[in-house]
């Protein structure tokens, strides 16, 4: 009696175990299941397919927002072959869009006005911080004369910013921010009277004026300050100050 092979066995079974996984594979659906930052969001025809609704959705918040944006979640594909098609979800169906913007994440470019290392505002664009910043020197720049530069006391400076869309809220129309920074914010200092001193030589070497003085100071008599006497002082201030510097030339004669 002939011993068994085992090896002449296995081979017609491997062959009948292909031909039914590629008989499997041609029948079945090639598809893409979708990741959003590993979260499943489901099964669509194509990759292209499904970046184009993520691009519509981004462009959608460009429009709204008036800014660029940017996909900051992290996409993911894995491939699936189904027995059919039932489970692919149509890339524009009205469920995955809803679903799709609720789970992308997405930033926008913006330009904040930063002074002194904080940032007072955001804007849509660069142009209209610029716009901002020189509409504040505008004033001081009239009938200045070319030996004098304009620049502001204080470190101002445009700054590229990426933000979440949920901070857009936050975003300012250029009209706003110029009326905030020019509005007047009240602060109270106190001044030690010095020997010599009279209210209208305080109120000039401090830049400020007597009406002031005495609002600041109920039942001051300003024609009579002693000496060592505390007096609340009015002082106005702004977010950012405009300075004038004049530059001197001066030649060998």
């Amino acid at each position: 009696m002939k011993k068994f092979d085992k090896k002449a066995l296995m081979i017609p079974m491997v062959l009948i175990t292909t031909v039914i996984v590629v008989v499997m594979l041609i029948r079945s659906t090639k598809a893409f299941e979708v990741f959003l930052d590993d979260k499943p969001i489901g099964v669509v025809e194509s990759q292209s397919a499904f970046m184009d609704l993520v691009e519509r959705i981004k462009l959608s918040a460009e429009s709204r927002y008036g800014t660029e944006m940017l996909v900051a979640s992290r996409i993911d594909y894995k491939e699936v072959y189904l027995p059919d098609s039932n489970r692919i979800i149509d890339a524009a169906s009205e469920n995955l869009v809803s679903q799709v913007k609720e789970s992308v994440q997405l930033e926008a470019r913006v330009f904040a006005i930063n002074v002194g290392g904080r940032d007072i505002a955001w804007l849509r664009d660069k142009d209209s911080a610029e716009q901002v910043l020189e509409r504040l020197k505008a004033p001081y720049k009239q009938n200045a004369g070319f030996s004098v530069v304009v620049d502001f006391a204080e470190n101002v400076s445009i700054k590229e910013r990426i933000v979440p869309n949920d901070k857009l809220a936050e975003l300012r129309k250029p009209d706003d921010v110029y009326s905030s920074i020019v509005q007047e914010n009240e602060t109270i200092k106190k001044y030690v009277v010095q020997k010599g001193d009279t209210v209208s030589e305080i109120a000039q070497k401090l830049g400020v004026s007597i009406k002031d003085i005495k609002k600041a100071n109920p039942g001051l008599n300003v024609d009579r300050i002693s000496i060592g006497q505390e007096l609340n002082l009015s002082v106005p201030r702004y977010v950012i100050n405009v300075r004038q510097n004049k530059t001197m030339v001066y030649e060998d004669a």
